[in-house]
Formats: structure tokens, sequence, C-alpha cells
């Protein structure tokens, strides 16, 4: 598919979105294998032979902190409905800010770290995620602070490629609150952060969710930052028929890897979609 072709084979393109099951990953570590199969020995491609950063693995945990506490993450940092529903505008846009400047330092402070320690050889090593999912528990004039003193320490191209940023949060509801609002953010804030990235030699690129840009509520952002991210987005797209083959496959594949003697359909399902 032409679009698949563009997000392997063109440098500018730095995120694939699609729905689960649409084969992001798949496309994902294909480019970082691609990439460091051509590129020049003087650059760093982190985690070793896996490549990629995983959001399975890095959980944002504050989600289930107490709301009722001084909490830094609820007030300054998590998107809630009530943003959405109050029209609150500037409240919304300034929690992305801050979400924004969060994936930007985690962006330049991992990439300081790759480059000049032995971490890209570790594949247990999410600096990215781990450093974004810090300064969430700091005050955001802190990170952006931090983020203006993270000046690169090396000018060595450094390829970062970070995948399941969903899967940082866990669906459903805490404490009353519903995370979907936060869900959608943390995405966007991901892609608007890769729009403002000054440092030419750092290059980040990522997956996220079709659902998390089509739920987008037109209060989350101004038109201008929606022309920014269609510069950096392949988004798949497939027909009726492609749609069943890959679902059908893949709710094979979740049958016959499952650990359950008697596997039912309703199981493949629920194993399949998550």
């Amino acid at each position: 598919k032409n679009e698949v072709n563009d997000f392997l084979t063109d440098p500018n393109k730095n995120i694939i979105m699609g729905p689960k099951g649409y084969g992001k990953t798949l496309f994902l570590r294909r480019k970082s294998l691609l990439y460091k199969k051509y590129q020049h020995q003087n650059v760093t491609f982190p985690r070793g032979e896996e490549l990629t950063e995983d959001g399975k693995e890095v959980e944002i945990t504050q989600l289930t902190d107490n709301p009722l506490t001084d909490n830094p993450f609820r007030k300054n940092y998590f998107i809630s409905q009530n943003d959405i529903t109050n029209n609150n505008k500037d409240n919304l846009r300034q929690k992305i800010e801050n979400l924004m400047f969060a994936w930007e330092y985690a962006f330049v402070t991992a990439a300081n770290m790759y480059t000049t320690t032995k971490e890209s050889g570790n594949k247990d090593s999410n600096l990215t995620l781990n450093m974004f999912k810090e300064s969430l528990t700091k005050d955001p004039a802190t990170v952006r602070t931090l983020k203006n003193k993270a000046i690169s320490q090396s000018d060595r191209e450094c390829y970062i490629f970070i995948d399941n940023i969903d899967l940082m949060v866990k669906f459903g509801y805490f404490r009353g609150a519903s995370v979907l609002p936060f869900w959608i953010a943390l995405q966007l804030a991901f892609c608007l952060a890769l729009s403002e990235l000054s440092h030419k030699h750092i290059h980040i690129y990522g997956t996220i969710r079709h659902e998390a840009l089509n739920l987008l509520d037109p209060k989350y952002l101004q038109y201008s930052d929606k022309t920014k991210l269609d510069r950096l987005l392949t988004k798949l797209k497939y027909t009726a028929a492609d749609v069943r083959k890959i679902y059908e496959n893949n709710i094979s594949l979740a049958i016959s890897e499952t650990d359950y003697a008697n596997a039912t359909g309703d199981e493949a399902v629920r194993k399949y979609l998550g």
C-alpha cells in the first residue's frame, strides 16, 4: 500500500496511525530495521536488537492516585470529561501543553542518555517513556525549565522508536473518572511534541491509535495544530475486505495461541481486542 511505503521510506513521516490490529507495530519495527541497516555506523539505535521502546512496559500509575490529595498530576496533566464539558479551553490547552513539554523533555533527555551511556545496548530500557512518566510527577514550570536546560550533549544521530503509547493507560474508570480524555491527550501531545522538536539529529518515530484523533474534540487543539499533525502522520487505510481478512487472521492466531485447553470464540475475541 502506498501509505505504508511512504511511512517506511520518508524520514519526515514520524507517526503511523491506525486501529488496533492494523499492523502499526509491524511497520514501525520494519522502519527501525531498515534505518539500522542503511544508516551510518555513528548512529545510536536504543534497545539493542529489539529497537523499539514499549508503552506496555511503562504504565502511568498516577491515574490511581487519590484525587482528593494535593496531586500535581491530577491538577496539571490529567484531563477529565469535566475539562471537556466545562468548555474551559484555556485550562484544557494548558494541560495539553504541559503534556507536550513533558514529551519534549523526555525526547532530548533520553537521547542524551542513549548516546552518552551504555543504555543503548539494554533491551529492557524504556528511557523516553520512563522520563516522560517521571516528569508527570513534577510541577509543569519545573519541567519547562528542565526542558530548556536539556540542550543536547551530543550531536550524534539518535533514532528512537516508541510503540504502544496508548497502552501506558489502562482503560476504565479510576475513582469515578474516565481516562478516555487523558488517553486521547497523551497521544495528541506526543504528536505535537514531535512537530515542535528542534533538535535535528534526534529522530523520534512512534505509533498512535486511530481512535485517539478520530475521537478528538475540537476543543483539544487549534486548526494550525491539525495542519502540523497531518505532515507527520501516516494513516493506515483499508477496504472492508482488507479489514475482514485482518481480523479473521488475528482471531485465528488468538485461538491457536490461547492458554486455555478449550478455547472459545469469545475468549479469542477478548484476547485480540484487549
